[in-house]
């Protein structure tokens, strides 16, 4: 079933929306996997099976967090950009090496914000087998323990590439997909820690507590990748 453009917005510029309906922003989940919470973002469509988007609110919401961020950044703060998903990874990572932002991309680490001293030691340790490994002195150790530390040092490079540079807790998170199960622990590890989030929120997200939602199809890598580049190009 064919939907109506007209039925997705009322304010956007034409070319936009256009973009907008080709990346498939518009899209939610099922309607039975709805959480409430979305439901103020949700056009009542009910020809159809799937929760549909008001481009409108996703568009308002984009640019106030656009707002935000630069905001941020004009006071020399920390976004961490978090999006473990192998179909969004790419485009978070990309965003955040355009900021010269951090950015987790493989898994996220339990305690980043709640323990992050602990966190920050292991950072620490990992650019410390970086170095015995570039300089060579890992030459110095037996094979067994040279293998270790290799091995050590793979898983961590993993998990911390992106934060190699962190000094201290980040001043907002940005999320895509709170629903991912890998996710939910930054969630409420922000929430705990009372750190500003912004998230691109699908229709079977719960937005309790996030300080700006981007309604969005955070599923598929297209819409994903052209809400980042929507947010990316006005940043820059």
């Amino acid at each position: 079933m064919k939907i109506d453009e007209s039925q997705l917005s009322q304010n956007i510029d034409s070319e936009l929306l256009k973009r907008f309906v080709e990346a498939g922003v518009f899209y939610g989940r099922k309607k039975s996997l709805t959480n409430p919470k979305m439901k103020p973002y949700l056009i009542d469509l009910p020809q159809f099976n799937i929760e549909i988007f008001n481009l409108d609110l996703t568009k308002k919401a984009l640019d106030e967090a656009v707002d935000y961020l630069k905001q941020i950044l004009n006071e020399n703060k920390t976004i961490l950009f978090v999006g473990t998903k192998p179909a969004v990874s790419e485009s978070i990572k990309e965003i955040a090496t355009t900021l010269n932002q951090p950015y987790i991309v493989f898994r996220w680490p339990g305690g980043f914000l709640t323990n992050f001293v602990t966190i920050k030691a292991r950072i620490d340790f990992m650019k410390n087998l970086e170095n015995k490994i570039l300089s060579g002195e890992i030459e110095k150790y037996p094979l067994k323990e040279k293998l270790r530390m290799k091995r050590e040092y793979e898983k961590l490079i993993k998990l911390y590439e992106g934060v190699r540079h962190i000094e201290k807790i980040p001043d907002c998170l940005f999320i895509v997909d709170l629903r991912f199960k890998n996710h939910q622990t930054a969630y409420h590890e922000a929430l705990r820690m009372k750190i500003p989030l912004i998230a691109i929120c699908g229709s079977d997200n719960n937005p309790e507590g996030v300080t700006i939602v981007i309604p969005a199809n955070d599923k598929a890598p297209r819409s994903v990748k052209f809400l980042i580049n929507y947010l990316k190009e006005r940043l820059i």
